[in-house]
């Protein structure tokens, strides 16, 4: 596993992520969660579960970041917003 998640990568994730290519303030939990696992695979999963999230075509990132383990971002979003284990 080549995934180190420390604060900072977390960090840079968030501060450099773009939705779509524009969005530079995230505005929700969907958001937070695309921009960590680093796509929009999410809303297939999520949108069966809240109508609250979102679709976008797109997850860029302004500078080069150290990629999260998105299976583990998954995991963690989906027990702490759904209890799913």
């Amino acid at each position: 596993d080549n995934f180190e998640t420390t604060p900072n990568n977390v960090l840079s994730q968030i501060r450099y992520c773009r939705i779509n290519g524009t969005i530079t303030q995230l505005s929700g939990i969907d958001q937070l969660v695309y921009c960590l696992e680093g796509n929009t695979s999410a809303y297939i999963e999520a949108s069966f579960l809240s109508p609250a999230w979102r679709s976008y075509g797109t997850v860029s990132f302004e500078q080069s970041v150290p990629p999260l383990n998105s299976a583990q971002i998954r995991a963690l979003w989906e027990y702490n917003l759904y209890g799913i284990q």
